[in-house]
């Protein structure tokens, strides 16, 4: 009879310690007007971002809706924001804005080891009370702001 182990290393269940390893070694950053959450330069999920100011949501259905959000929750699990509310439930990242890079050739953003540096900051908020929301701010006071509103 096979045994089946529920547990490893600890308390975490298998499947946390692989949902964890993947989102790990993910970058999320701006290039032009898309949002990534990529695993190497060029490749990795994108987030159109034509208007920053509009909120993206995980409700399906709303005009918020984008299928990404879910996944930038799960990034968000596993890397240290900036700021957290009391109630551990909403967070804000600095994201790195880049350039658009034509080509290996024109060099690659300093988040994967190469030269490229980012030209801003935008401001992320992820709040995962209820319906998750991704909003985008590109000024840091406005971001805090919007933090302690909510």
């Amino acid at each position: 009879m096979i045994k089946k182990y529920s547990q490893w290393n600890g308390s975490k269940m298998i499947r946390e310690i692989i949902k964890e390893n993947r989102m790990k070694d993910k970058e999320v950053y701006f290039v032009r007007d898309e949002l990534w959450l990529a695993i190497g330069q060029g490749s990795g999920q994108t987030m159109q971002y034509p208007d920053i100011t509009r909120a993206r949501s995980n409700k399906r259905g709303d005009s918020t809706y984008d299928s990404s959000v879910d996944n930038i929750v799960q990034w968000a699990e596993f890397h240290k924001p900036m700021k957290t509310n009391k109630d551990k439930n909403v967070f804000m990242f600095e994201i790195p804005v880049y350039p658009l890079i034509q080509g290996y050739s024109m060099g690659s953003y300093d988040v994967w080891g190469g030269d490229v540096k980012p030209i801003k900051k935008y401001y992320m908020i992820v709040n995962t009370f209820g319906v998750s929301v991704v909003n985008m701010f590109d000024n840091k006071k406005e971001a805090q702001a919007w933090m302690r509103s909510v």
